[in-house]
């Protein structure tokens, strides 16, 4: 829904722009008269006022954040637990580094039903093999997850963008 409002936002603003710009230039005739029998009009301040709250509307739900998206919530005897995917980030980061030849690391978090899946965008250096590198990393991203935060881990799929470049020294 937040991407409609938004379409429809920026189209609007788009049309007046466009309209504006017409008049200003000269392409389209702006007669005084015509916006006096407007404004003069009994429904002019209805569709105004109209107007002006679907801008606020639209502008409301297009700054508003959802704060459940951000974090995967626990429940335990003594009560809840609130793990912030960056944490889950984190963990992730730290199982990585455990794997030699690495260079750039990226982690994207998504939420499915009760578990987590893991996408990990790596540039690892060319004399890795590149199915045993991507193994490794999801065995240990999975099993660190689940052992530090004790959240179930469903897909990580790691992809190799590149392979990083290696500079020597002359």
């Amino acid at each position: 829904m937040n991407s409609i409002l938004t379409f429809i936002y920026v189209l609007v603003t788009l049309c007046i722009l466009v309209y504006a710009s017409a008049v200003y230039i000269g392409a389209i005739r702006f007669n005084e008269a015509d916006l006096f029998n407007i404004i003069n009009s009994d429904y002019i301040g209805l569709i105004l006022a109209g107007l002006i709250l679907l801008g606020l509307i639209i502008l409301f739900y297009i700054f508003k954040r959802d704060k459940k998206n951000y974090y995967i919530t626990k429940f335990t005897q003594e009560g809840e637990i609130n793990i912030t995917y960056e944490t889950i980030k984190s963990i992730a980061f730290r199982a990585t580094s455990q794997v030699k030849g690495l260079k750039e690391v990226k982690v994207f978090v998504r939420p499915s039903g009760d578990k987590l899946n893991l996408l990990i965008k790596v540039l690892i250096l060319p004399e890795l093999n590149i199915p045993q590198t991507t193994m490794e990393i999801q065995r240990l991203v999975k099993s660190q997850i689940e052992s530090v935060a004790e959240i179930p881990v469903g897909d990580v799929k790691v992809v190799v963008e590149n392979l990083a470049v290696t500079t020597k020294l002359r």
